[in-house]
């Protein structure tokens, strides 16, 4: 069981570094994950705001707003 564990192990490894080797020369791929990080950077903020404007107009519940006097 333990040999099995560490074999796994052991071709994990290997496949990670041959990954990062060919993920480390490739402009265009990191061109690529930048303009994915920046589109999912967008989505959050716009997430984020939208879930401000649901907290803003119907309270922490979600409810209608608080109509205290």
């Amino acid at each position: 069981m333990i040999i099995v564990i560490a074999t796994m192990a052991l071709i994990g490894l290997a496949v990670w570094r041959t990954v990062q080797r060919q993920e480390f020369g490739d402009e265009e791929l990191k061109k690529s994950l930048d303009s994915d990080d920046q589109r999912a950077r967008k989505g959050r903020e716009e997430a984020a705001g939208f879930a401000k404007r649901v907290r803003d107009n119907h309270g922490p519940s979600g409810g209608p707003p608080n109509q205290c006097p």
